[in-house]
């Protein structure tokens, strides 16, 4: 099993949350739209909020490991990382914006499609197939809605 050493995460999770905090600065620059009721920054600014959250909390839990290491009495929490998983979720992805950009299918069937293919990939566990089936259709409605009604972005 490939153990990731934690200090390398802390420096790349750092990284991330500069970076996060620089796209913010700049995205504040960013005049308003009158065609999105969010503004053009919206976008930008909370994917950068998104990925300072998922940082801080792959820190904390390398903070953790790196204490049990010093002898703290924290549990250490081990996975076997999945690099053809990796490698099929990437390729799904591709796959996806290319039948999106030549408008082969419709976003939701699309999406739909994709997103059951990737969570199948990560967890390959058939009797969590329905889940993943309910997670994918009402994230693509949502999503879709949410591109539609308040980015104005046409999936069509």
């Amino acid at each position: 099993m490939t153990e990731i050493n934690p200090k390398f995460e802390i420096i790349i999770c750092s990284l991330l949350i500069i970076l996060s905090v620089i796209v913010i600065y700049f995205s504040l620059d960013i005049p308003e739209s009158d065609y999105e009721p969010l503004g053009s920054a919206a976008l930008p600014i909370s994917l950068s909020i998104i990925m300072i959250i998922f940082s801080i909390l792959i820190m904390s839990n390398s903070l953790i490991k790196l204490r049990k290491e010093r002898g703290g009495k924290f549990q250490e929490i081990n996975y076997k990382p999945k690099y053809l998983n990796a490698v099929g979720v990437f390729l799904s992805t591709i796959i996806f914006i290319s039948i999106l950009e030549n408008k082969i299918l419709h976003f939701l069937p699309t999406c739909i499609i994709y997103l059951i293919l990737v969570c199948f990939m990560i967890d390959p566990k058939k009797e969590k197939l329905p889940w993943f089936i309910s997670f994918s259709v009402i994230l693509s409605f949502i999503s879709f809605y949410v591109f539609t009604k308040f980015f104005y972005v046409d999936l069509t």
